[in-house]
């Protein structure tokens, strides 16, 4: 079942990687105050069993969007972070290329990719917006959880456009609402275990809208020269515990009744280039 999804535990071996890692901003948020020293001892065991991150909405949503891949091809990973995606695409054979503005993230990828030895993935520290890739290079291109954080995410479609092959595949995965609120003064994007929205001093981390649902992320795409092929849900209890010492338990009971709940989470949406 692991298998599925971001299987770092078959790529990383190494404490010290393992650690790095639970100590980014990403990553420190999702663990509980009285647990960070519990996690920095002994999390690298979880991360070896089950891989990363754990959280099962990631690992739901990661399902849906490694599902739509096409066999093979140029990746282009947009707003990667440390490289949770391009680390397991990398491992499935694709040539990839992440990009992300945040110099901590970018910093954590090449460290993880020299202890890896890989060739097949390379990262790149810019604003997407402001990068110039060349045209039509990619075959595929995967933007999950960033949309939302690009005030001008018309101008974001349109790059993606030019990237990408003709009839290249994208796939965008964003925070699902039923009404999409923008916002005034962009809000802080990262919530810790006491509800509260903070701001870390990040790259990148306010929201300037609270989500996306599917006919606004299709009229973006549409728009823009893109097909719309596919949208899917992700959905989960509002009831599981999203803690990282439970995460076995959780991911297999989000498992089992992820078809029988109504609580939509996350939106993917798969486009063609046209």
């Amino acid at each position: 079942m692991w298998r599925y999804i971001m299987v770092f535990n078959s790529l990383l071996g190494k404490q010290r990687i393992c650690r790095v890692m639970l100590n980014h901003t990403a990553a420190k948020l999702e663990v509980p105050p009285n647990l960070k020293s519990v996690a920095q001892r002994y999390g690298y065991i979880f991360i070896k069993l089950f891989g990363y991150p754990l959280d099962y909405v990631w690992r739901l949503r990661a399902r849906t969007v490694l599902s739509h891949l096409p066999p093979k091809g140029k990746v282009l990973d947009v707003g990667c972070s440390f490289g949770v995606f391009a680390f397991e695409l990398a491992r499935r054979g694709y040539d990839v290329t992440g990009v992300d503005v945040n110099p901590e993230s970018i910093a954590l990828a090449d460290n993880i990719k020299e202890a890896l030895a890989l060739r097949n993935v390379r990262f790149v520290c810019a604003n997407f917006l402001n990068h110039e890739f060349p045209a039509e290079e990619f075959d595929v291109a995967i933007i999950v959880e960033v949309l939302e954080h690009i005030k001008d995410d018309r101008l974001a479609i349109q790059k993606l456009h030019r990237v990408l092959k003709k009839d290249g595949v994208m796939i965008a995965s964003v925070p699902y609402t039923s009404e999409v609120k923008e916002f005034v003064e962009p809000a802080p994007s990262f919530i810790t275990h006491e509800k509260e929205r903070v701001a870390t001093g990040s790259p990148g981390e306010f929201h300037f809208r609270s989500g996306y649902n599917s006919d606004r992320l299709a009229s973006l795409l549409e728009g823009e020269g893109f097909a719309v092929t596919q949208h899917t849900y992700t959905k989960a209890p509002r009831i599981l515990s999203r803690s990282m010492i439970l995460f076995p338990l959780v991911y297999v009971l989000a498992l089992a009744f992820s078809d029988w709940t109504k609580n939509s989470m996350k939106l993917t949406v798969v486009a063609k280039r046209l």
